[in-house]
């Protein structure tokens, strides 16, 4: 059973601790199904961006490395990826 957000009495705050990030993720997940425009949505919509703020900062994500230069690397031989997109075999109907 989902418990009901009193949207007016809800205390929005910035995200600090790994409790506050807990604590919101719970939040979202009972706001899931939330209409966008409603006042529960808007709130959903202000947890999810306070969440990624916090993601952001606590757990960067690294920069892509590059696939071909890591497959030339390695000795790969798959030669579909140097392949120009109209050398490139396509998929196969039966």
């Amino acid at each position: 059973m989902h418990k009901r957000f009193e949207v007016a009495t809800v205390n929005i705050k910035p995200i600090h601790t790994k409790h506050d990030y807990k604590a919101a993720l719970k939040a979202v997940e009972e706001l899931m199904n939330a209409r966008a425009g409603s006042p529960e949505g808007d709130l959903l919509d202000s947890l999810v961006t306070r969440i990624q703020a916090y993601e952001a900062k606590h757990f960067p994500m690294l920069p892509p490395s590059p696939v071909k230069g890591e497959l030339k690397g390695h000795g790969s031989h798959d030669t579909t990826l140097s392949m120009s997109p109209r050398r490139r075999p396509g998929p196969k109907f039966r």
